[in-house]
């Protein structure tokens, strides 16, 4: 480092000892200019106890940021003439010391970098939660003490620097100390960077055990969370693990899990991922554990545990360090367990809660394509409730609502794990069975068929008795080019069902032909031997 520049800092260093004497409090200033997003942020902040300024003018905020000390600023990236990454450029050409945090809508990666590159301590993705502000808003106070005490540091090799001979130790250790500071530091502002650019737990777990294993040696790293109702494991292992190894580490998490979370249910593993050399490792009563609770706002999301099989045990700094990126991990968690709802809510039929038809559009396009990549069979099952509308004219829309919840419930116990169940409109339902040929789809559309004719479906008014009418199309025993083809014909097979006398199977078959099928005992066949011709 120049000596011009460690005695600026030097210099700083002084004014900062001198401020602190005088117990200045930490100061945030908020540049925004949409008004409302900016009151109802500073009301906020306020409320909970910070000293808050705010501009919603660039060229004013700028002004003020040169002439007044804030330790911590949050920018608006997209504003009316400006934008936040040129703002905080200017700021840090002229030797800003502020940490700052970049408020973004939207964002593709070269942004994410650059903001980043410029020295910002974090980027803020709206929409957002208050209490992930307010958690930011810490983080960010800690961010700019722990850059202080990076500053401090560094004057302190100055002196050092100044009388080598009798100071040589301390500076070593001083070397060391800033070192493991600015390695700290990276790390931070890496996983920032990986979280700000995934919502894939599985992708932010395992970048977060790749920048840890540089930075603190582990032996396993592991993450239980909960989501939902389910809960998932997944572990990093520096070493191959044996099963019994392997189960005696999950009963470990699980254990740490229960109590902290209270779910005693049994968990599904995400999955064990192994890296790194093999080596013998000493006894497995012989290790250092760390447990962290990740929580957010008072929601518990689960439990971060790391264990060191041989070694010294974890330092304090260590220790502060994981106390750091588990908080980080936390809001990541939290941030993709939300998006995650979204997209639930976005995909599902709020009154079925099967999928709606946009997602199946998506899910039939990729399903057909990896059909004809591998050469694999794909059928599509469509079936509609027979004479629905006089279910609604003589017991009310409500009984209806009733039937097609019900149905639905029945359909989905029927199908198998990989398949895809869909509302495709109205009363038409539509299941997608990958991997599955025109036999065993004939077959499952049957048994959906006669289960929703064995089901009386309870209503206020009594008992209604529903029937349905199915079609089927498979591809490649279907004559189809694309996915729209599939739909479809095994729309065109419904039909035809419905023509002949509902509450029947019919298949499309090579020839563009239908038949109807029926089971005869556990044995798929043709009910009829003449065929139909597509009208």
């Amino acid at each position: 480092m120049p000596i011009k520049r460690l005695k600026k800092i030097k210099a700083s260093n002084n004014q900062l000892c001198r401020r602190g004497r005088k117990m200045r409090a930490e100061r945030l200033m908020i540049v925004d200019d949409d008004l409302d997003h900016l009151k109802k942020i500073s009301g906020y902040l306020v409320n909970e106890g910070f000293d808050v300024a705010t501009e919603s003018n660039s060229k004013k905020a700028l002004n003020r940021l040169l002439k007044e000390d804030f330790d911590l600023v949050f920018i608006k990236q997209n504003m009316t003439g400006s934008d936040g990454l040129s703002v905080l450029q200017q700021l840090q050409k002229a030797g800003s010391k502020s940490s700052f945090i970049i408020m973004a809508d939207s964002l593709d990666i070269r942004q994410a970098v650059d903001i980043m590159q410029e020295g910002a301590y974090s980027i803020l993705m709206m929409p957002y939660k208050m209490e992930q502000l307010k958690e930011m808003v810490i983080k960010g106070f800690k961010n700019r003490s722990a850059f202080l005490e990076i500053f401090q540091l560094s004057g302190n090799l100055m002196k050092v620097n100044s009388n080598l001979q009798d100071k040589k130790k301390h500076l070593e250790n001083d070397q060391k100390l800033l070192k493991s500071k600015v390695e700290e530091l990276k790390l931070l502002n890496n996983l920032s960077f990986l979280m700000s650019s995934s919502l894939n737990p599985e992708v932010i777990i395992d970048g977060l055990a790749q920048n840890l294993r540089d930075t603190v040696h582990f032996d396993i790293f592991s993450v239980m969370m909960l989501d939902g109702k389910e809960i998932f494991l997944k572990v990093h292992s520096n070493n191959p693990l044996g099963k019994g190894l392997l189960d005696e580490i999950n009963r470990n998490v699980h254990k740490s899990f229960t109590r902290y979370v209270g779910k005693t249910e049994s968990f599904n593993k995400l999955s064990e991922k192994v890296e790194g050399k093999s080596r013998k490792v000493i006894s497995i009563h012989q290790r250092s554990e760390l447990d962290f609770n990740l929580q957010v706002a008072g929601k518990k999301l689960g439990v971060l545990k790391i264990i060191r099989f041989s070694g010294e045990p974890f330092s304090e700094d260590q220790k502060c360090l994981l106390s750091t990126v588990s908080n980080q991990l936390a809001l990541f968690l939290n941030n993709a367990l939300e998006h995650k709802k979204y997209l639930d809510l976005a995909s599902h039929d709020s009154l079925t809660n099967a999928l709606n038809r946009r997602a199946f559009d998506d899910i039939i396009e990729r399903e057909f394509n990896r059909s004809v990549r591998y050469k694999t069979p794909l059928s599509v099952i469509m079936f509609d409730l027979d004479h629905f509308k006089k279910i609604n004219d003589s017991w009310g829309h409500q009984a209806g609502d009733t039937v097609l919840k019900e149905v639905a419930g029945i359909v989905h116990n029927c199908l198998r794990e990989s398949d895809i169940f869909a509302r495709y409109g109205g009363e038409e339902f539509v299941a997608i069975l990958p991997q599955t040929g025109i036999e065993k789809a004939g077959i499952l559309a049957e048994r959906i068929r006669i289960a929703i004719e064995n089901k009386p479906i309870n209503v206020q008014e009594g008992q209604i008795n529903a029937t349905s009418s199915v079609g089927i199309a498979c591809y490649p025993f279907s004559s189809v080019e694309d996915k729209n083809d599939l739909v479809k014909m095994a729309d065109n097979a419904l039909y035809q069902a419905k023509n002949n006398g509902r509450n029947c199977v019919y298949i499309h078959s090579k020839e563009n032909k239908f038949r109807e099928i029926k089971l005869k005992g556990n044995i798929f066949k043709p009910a009829k031997i003449e065929s139909h011709s597509i009208a």
